[in-house]
């Protein structure tokens, strides 16, 4: 070289020594810069670097300052060199010389440049460039492929091969990239509680070359108010972001996902993605189930999901409300994959979900309980199932529920006793799931009865008033049937929503406890009900207890039982055999006209009790202290009637007519047996001429063993009659044959005559002085003559003997004779069966 043109280059190279070290601050300013928010236009620097824009767009190109300057894989750049006013450069020729390690090329890199790089072994003459007032620039091209080499580099800016170089540093790499196509998203729709984990992917490249994935690139992702998260990209140039929304995050039923990547020269690119969100799946919002008898009604889901009953047969329809599960894969199956109760559906397998919706036929099976069937979705995956929970019960309400009280063992209605309180009340069966259901239930009165209406049972709520919520402990009424109200029969129903056939009672019994409130007791054709006397039998003779409801009471009309028992007294049951015969193994159904039994006593007297008993009550009827009398009542008593017990009564005066029972008779201490007295006219006399206390026909009790009435002859009155004594019972009664009222005293009816009596010839003839019409000669009466006083030495005797009872004759006459001579006085007692109405008479001799 000229050595003019040697020092020309040294002035050119210190010229430049100069810019490299203005180059070498600007840099540090460049460095001390906030980083770039967006690609910059290329500013007149002393040297410059420009990464051109993918688009082709000068005003999205990106510009360096100052070394180390960025070199792109797949982009051109324009490096552009300016010399400062004055300097000695201009006009000068420029070259840029790759400074390369040895057996480094340009080419390993990808770079080339125009003018092209002056290397070790090439320099041409048209890779230098003048160095004008406007600059010099080198086209730089980095060729995009898998098999170029990143990293530092270094060029230079030179003359002629005898300057020297100047080193400007350099990196090859993919430094201008970004998220370049949307984000793409896994198919999870993002859900809040019970959702898997959806999926974003954002794909960060060169943008200079879409087959340049960008490894380690920043990518920084935000949902709603989380904190950011920041993922670098792998491999492929992916960054996965792993998201599991909370419920804040959704709004209006949307998220909005962002990704945003930042490259090395400062670029923003991002990318975002609105996707449907939902708190929970959403089945309920975007699906509308209807199940409904086949070709029938709609039925409504209850607490416990779909019901459906045993045997019956449904569809099930789900219907898209909205666009959500449109085109989606839906099934109907089991959780385990077998059935369960028995049930069936049909299709089965994954369908896709047209706009009308898919429907299923469904069969229930024959148990009862509880199942869950599951609707699938494709598009939110085995995670999140539809269940589809439900209960199968029968038809008939009494398969699932037990009312109390009920029908006993036998068949036996249930008795509500009138006055108590009775709990009717509908439990479910431990089997049934009727109780987790908390159905209503309502009471319903059947009135089986006229005479048996609603209102006389009442019930606590009222009839047709619906108890919410049946447990597994039940619901409960109260009924109380009135203590004064009616007797009868009744029915009552429970009805359930959703049971063809309610539970029910079909029959029961409003009773009185007491079986004496219903019923009376009747011997054999009396028309009033026996009372609280005893009961008499005699012997060999039958006697009819009967049993009859009363007005009243609906007993006649129930399927009750009735029977009898015999309870020993003095007598065993073989002694009364009754027929139908004693004890519950001869029980009879009761009728309207009600039970009878026929006894028969034998030939004993004795005492005995017999009990009514029946189904249903809790006391029964007692004929305590029953008796069997001979049909002889004589065998039994003692009759005592009038005076001197002959059946005198003497006007005015009060006598008893009484009968005493023998100590070897049941009456013997006996006082519940009833009698009464009748009149019988044997005379003129009539019942008010001869009273009674107690009156004729008046039944009384008496004292133990004594029966005795009192009985008051009018003064004026005279005559015979007659009396019969009866017992409570059909048979003879005792009659006491004739009775004579007298009106005066014995003395005055029954004269003696002469009186006095004179016997001083030795003997008088007295007599009986009877008027023809006295009542006694009806009488089997007698009358006794006998010595009451003789005077001193006085000796008489008598024909028929004094003491001697005479019948009461009109021609009843005594001799009185002087046994030897004497003279004096003597008196005679008169007195008729020992009487103490007696009377005396004087006489001498």
């Amino acid at each position: 070289m000229p050595r003019r043109e040697t020092s020309r280059a040294s002035t050119l190279f210190s010229t430049l020594r100069v810019m490299v070290c203005a180059l070498i601050k600007f840099i540090a300013e460049v460095f001390t810069r906030e980083s770039a928010k967006a690609p910059l236009k290329a500013t007149e620097t002393s040297l410059c670097l420009i990464v051109l824009s993918p688009d082709g767009n000068s005003d999205n190109d990106f510009s360096l300052d100052s070394p180390p300057f960025k070199l792109c894989h797949g982009a051109r750049h324009r490096l552009e060199v300016k010399a400062p006013d004055g300097s000695t450069w201009l006009e000068q020729k420029l070259s840029l010389r790759w400074m390369g390690a040895d057996g480094t090329a340009p080419s390993l890199y990808g770079l080339s440049a125009e003018p092209a790089f002056v290397t070790d072994t090439v320099d041409e003459e048209a890779s230098y460039h003048v160095l004008s007032a406007t600059g010099a620039e080198w086209a730089l091209t980095s060729t995009p492929g898998d098999a170029v080499l990143s990293g530092d580099v270094t060029l230079g800016l030179g003359s002629y091969w005898q300057a020297p170089m100047y080193p400007i540093s350099a990196h090859v790499g993919d430094h201008w990239y970004g998220i370049v196509t949307d984000l793409d998203w896994d198919g999870t729709v993002p859900i809040a509680e019970g959702g898997k984990p959806t999926t974003l992917t954002a794909t960060v490249k060169s943008v200079f070359d879409v087959e340049r994935p960008i490894q380690g690139a920043r990518v920084t992702w935000t949902v709603a108010e989380q904190v950011p998260r920041v993922i670098e990209t792998d491999v492929e140039g992916k960054s996965k972001f792993e998201y599991t929304p909370s419920k804040d995050d959704i709004v209006e039923d949307h998220i909005t996902i962002k990704a945003t990547c930042e490259d090395a020269l400062g670029h923003n690119t991002w990318r975002d993605r609105s996707l449907r969100a939902y708190v929970e799946a959403p089945w309920h919002e975007q699906l509308k189930v209807v199940l409904r008898e086949k070709d029938g009604e709609v039925i409504e889901f209850t607490s416990q999901g779909m019901r459906l009953v045993r045997g019956g047969d449904y569809q099930l329809m789900l219907t898209p409300d909205g666009d959500f599960f449109l085109g989606d894969s839906l099934s109907l199956d089991w959780l385990d994959g077998s059935g369960e109760l028995g049930i069936e559906f049909s299709p089965t397998g994954p369908r896709e979900m047209p706009p009308e919706g898919l429907t299923w036929d469904i069969t229930g099976g024959d148990k009862s309980g509880l199942f869950n069937l599951y609707v699938r979705s494709l598009q939110l995956g085995e995670s999140l199932l539809f269940k589809q929970p439900g209960v199968q019960m029968s038809a008939n309400l009494a398969e699932e529920a037990e009312m109390t009280p009920k029908e006993s063992v036998g068949g036996l209605p249930p008795i509500f006793h009138r006055g108590d309180e009775i709990e009717v009340r509908i439990v479910p069966k431990a089997d049934s799931p009727l109780g987790l259901m908390e159905l209503a239930a309502t009471l319903y009165f059947e009135q089986i009865e006229e005479q048996f209406s609603q209102g006389q049972m009442p019930s606590t709520p009222t009839y047709g008033t619906k108890r919410e919520g049946v447990t597994n402990a039940g619901v409960a009424w109260c009924l109380k049937a009135a203590d004064s109200g009616n007797s009868g029969q009744f029915g009552l129903t429970i009805k359930m929503p959703g049971f063809t056939n309610g539970l029910m009672l079909p029959k029961a019994l409003a009773l009185s406890r007491e079986l004496g409130n219903e019923a009376q007791v009747f011997i054999n054709d009396d028309e009033e009900p026996f009372g609280a006397k005893a009961l008499v039998l005699r012997r060999g003779k039958p006697l009819c207890i009967k049993l009859v409801p009363r007005e009243h009471s609906g007993l006649g009309r129930t399927p009750l039982k009735g029977w009898i028992t015999f309870d020993g007294g003095t007598l065993d049951e073989e002694q009364v055999p009754a027929n139908p015969g004693y004890g519950e193994n001869h029980k009879q159904d009761m009728t309207e006209q009600g039970l009878s039994w026929t006894l028969r006593g034998a030939d004993v007297s004795g005492s005995f009790t017999l009990r009514i008993c029946m189904d249903g009550f809790s006391n029964e009827i007692v004929l305590s202290e029953a008796i069997l009398l001979s049909l002889d009542l004589t065998d039994e008593l003692d009759l005592a009637v009038g005076w001197n017990n002959k059946g005198v009564f003497w006007g005015g005066q009060t006598r008893l007519a009484s009968m005493l029972a023998k100590a070897s008779s049941p009456l013997w201490g006996h006082d519940k047996i009833t009698a009464w007295v009748e009149f019988v006219e044997l005379s003129h006399l009539k019942e008010s001429d001869v009273v009674m206390e107690p009156d004729y026909g008046v039944e009384h009790f008496v004292l133990p063993g004594v029966f005795s009435w009192e009985i008051n002859g009018q003064s004026d009155a005279k005559g015979v009659f007659g009396l019969t004594f009866n017992f409570g019972d059909s048979t003879p009664p005792l009659d006491v044959g004739k009775a004579a009222l007298i009106p005066n005293s014995f003395a005055q009816e029954v004269p003696l005559h002469p009186n006095p009596i004179d016997a001083s010839s030795g003997f008088a003839v007295v007599g009986l002085d009877v008027s023809p019409s006295s009542p006694l000669f009806e009488l089997d009466l007698t009358v006794t003559l006998s010595v009451h006083r003789l005077g001193e030495g006085v000796k008489i005797d008598c024909n028929p003997p004094f003491g001697e009872p005479v019948p009461i004759r009109r021609s009843t006459t005594w001799m009185i004779t002087k046994t030897q001579a004497c003279a004096g006085e003597f008196v005679l007692l008169v007195e008729c069966d020992g009487s103490a109405d007696k009377y005396f008479v004087y006489g001498k001799v």
